[in-house]
């Protein structure tokens, strides 16, 4: 059995979960992908379901998502 702290962290970039915790890493991403399982939306409708998100960080979470397919 492994000791804490024994385990490999996944650094290569192959590791699944790795690759998803970058991808949704970031204040609002959560949100973000909560509000689009339910289908595409405009620009619009994503700022105001998700009140208190200023644009320029709307658009840095919508691109990084994009980035990480």
């Amino acid at each position: 059995m492994a000791e804490a702290g024994d385990f490999d962290p996944c650094d290569d970039g192959t590791c699944p979960v790795s690759r998803a915790l970058v991808a949704l890493d970031g204040k609002w991403t959560i949100l973000v992908v909560r509000d689009l399982l339910s289908g595409t939306k405009r620009f619009s409708e994503l700022r105001r379901s998700l009140v208190g998100i200023s644009p320029k960080t709307l658009t840095d979470r919508l691109r990084g998502l994009e980035e990480h397919g």
